[in-house]
C-alpha cells in the first residue's frame, strides 16, 4: 500500500486474495542490520489481516493512490472486485465484481488522478474503463492489441495517457481523451509546422490531435 508500505496484498494459485501487515518482518530487518554477527533464521507465523477467495486464481491487483487502503483484484474468471477499508486492519470486499471482459483479467491500475476510476487489461485483446459510481459495467471498453494483453502503465504526469502491453510483443500509448474515436475516417494527416499534430476528417466531425508529452509552440512568424 502507497500510503503505509508494511501492508502488503498477495495473490495465490488457490483463489486467495490476501492482505498482510509485515511491520514485525520490516523491523527485524531493520534491527539485523545493527546487530553485528549471524543469528539464526527467524519465521513469522502470522494469520492475514483480511482474506477473500476469488472463483479462480488470478494476477491482477493494484492498490489505489490516492484512498488509502482502497483495492481491486481481477481473476481468470472475468471478475474485478473492489476492496474497501473499514479500519486500519479491516476490509469490506463488495460481493458483486465488476464484469465486463470475456477473458481473464491480466493486470489493474487505479488512475493516478481520479479516485474512483481504474483500468483493467484482458486476455479478450481489450482494456476496460471503470468508474466505481456508475455500477459494475466498464464505462469505456475498447480493443487494444490483436493477441493478450497482460500489463498497464498510467502515466503519473499526463493522467490522460495509458500505456499498454501484449502477448505479441507489441506496446501501446493512448490518449484516453480520444477512446471513442470517429466514424469512418475519410483523411489523416501530419501538421507541416507543428511537430506531433495530426489532423483528421471523418464522418462524424474534424479532429485536431496533439499528445500531451511533446513540448512545442508555434512556429515563430518570419514577418512581413
Amino acid at each position: 500500500m502507497p500510503q503505509s508500505p508494511h501492508i502488503c496484498a498477495t495473490w495465490g494459485d488457490t483463489g486467495f486474495v490476501q492482505i498482510w501487515d509485515f511491520s514485525k518482518h520490516l523491523n527485524f530487518l531493520a534491527e539485523s542490520e545493527t546487530t553485528a554477527g549471524a543469528k539464526e533464521p527467524t519465521i513469522f507465523k502470522q494469520a492475514p489481516l483480511s482474506i477473500f477467495k476469488h472463483k479462480d486464481e488470478g494476477y491482477a491487483i493494484d492498490w489505489s493512490p490516492l484512498v488509502p487502503g482502497r483495492l481491486v483484484s481481477g481473476d481468470c474468471q472475468n471478475s474485478i472486485y473492489l476492496w474497501e477499508p473499514e479500519s486500519g486492519t479491516k476490509w469490506n470486499v463488495d460481493k458483486k465484481p465488476f464484469v465486463g471482459h470475456a477473458a481473464s483479467v491480466e493486470d489493474l491500475q487505479w488512475s493516478p488522478t481520479e479516485a474512483n476510476v481504474f483500468a483493467s487489461a484482458s486476455v479478450d485483446k481489450n482494456i476496460a474503463i471503470w468508474d466505481t459510481r456508475l455500477g459494475k459495467s466498464a464505462a469505456a471498453s475498447f480493443k487494444a492489441h490483436d493477441a493478450d494483453v497482460n500489463v498497464l502503465s498510467w502515466n503519473r504526469l499526463a493522467s490522460c495517457m495509458l500505456a499498454s502491453g501484449s502477448d505479441d510483443g507489441s506496446f501501446s500509448i493512448r490518449d484516453l481523451r480520444m477512446i471513442k474515436g470517429q466514424k469512418d475516417i475519410k483523411e489523416l494527416h501530419w501538421h507541416v509546422q507543428i511537430p506531433g499534430m495530426i489532423i483528421s476528417t471523418a464522418a462524424d466531425g474534424f479532429n485536431v490531435f496533439m499528445p500531451s508529452n511533446i513540448e512545442t509552440s508555434l512556429p515563430a512568424a518570419n514577418g512581413p
